[in-house]
C-alpha cells in the first residue's frame, strides 16, 4: 500500500545503495512513511505531505532512500533522517493519531 508523505525540508534527499544496508546500531531510528517503486510518486507524496502536515514535520527533515532489493527490484523509501528512538515513536504516533502508517527503522 502507498502512504503520503512529506517534508518540511525544503530539499529532497536521495541516497542510493545496492543489496542490504549494513546500519549500526547508533540507538538511531528513522520513521518511514511509504517505499514506492516509483520514485516520481515518492517525490509527489512528500510535497503532498510537506503542505498537508506542515505542523507535525515543521522541524523533520525527510529523505528518498533508494535501494535494490535481492530481486534486482528497486523500491523508494520515504523516511525521516534519524533520530533518537525516543523522537521517533512519539512522531509516528502522532502520525497514527490520524490514521497515517509509520514504521521506525533503526539506522
Amino acid at each position: 500500500s502507498t502512504h503520503c508523505i512529506s517534508s518540511a525540508a525544503s530539499d529532497v534527499y536521495k541516497r542510493q545503495i545496492n543489496g542490504n544496508s549494513n546500519s549500526k546500531l547508533s540507538g538511531q531510528f528513522s520513521v518511514q512513511f511509504g517505499s514506492f517503486r516509483n520514485l516520481n510518486k515518492a517525490k509527489i507524496a512528500i510535497a503532498n505531505m510537506k503542505k498537508k502536515y506542515i505542523n507535525l514535520l515543521s522541524n523533520i527533515n525527510l529523505e528518498i532512500f533508494s535501494y535494490k532489493n535481492n530481486d534486482d527490484l528497486i523500491y523508494h523509501r520515504v523516511w525521516t533522517l534519524p533520530m533518537k528512538k525516543k523522537n521517533a515513536l512519539k512522531l509516528c504516533n502522532q502520525f497514527k493519531l490520524i490514521d497515517i502508517v509509520c514504521i521506525l527503522q533503526p539506522k
